[in-house]
């Protein structure tokens, strides 16, 4: 609640936030599927994909454990 005055408002900005996130990330596997034909190295470049998206992940799982404690995962 740093920036956002009431819990009702904070749930609101993090779900948009989320949603731009999820949106983006969906925008760039899109892109990937146009870039991958024209690639000369097919497996770096998925690889790479995949690595980003893994650590945006992880990001998030500690960023939810960060402010919820007893988040079981």
């Amino acid at each position: 609640m740093w920036i956002i005055p009431s819990a009702r408002e904070q749930l609101g900005a993090e779900g948009l936030v989320m949603a731009v996130v999820v949106g983006g990330a969906a925008l760039g596997w899109v892109a990937l599927a146009g870039v991958l034909p024209k690639s000369k190295k097919p497996r770096w470049t998925i690889l790479g994909v995949l690595a980003i998206t893994f650590g945006i992940m992880l990001i998030g799982r500690r960023l939810f454990r960060w402010k919820h404690p007893y988040y079981p995962y």
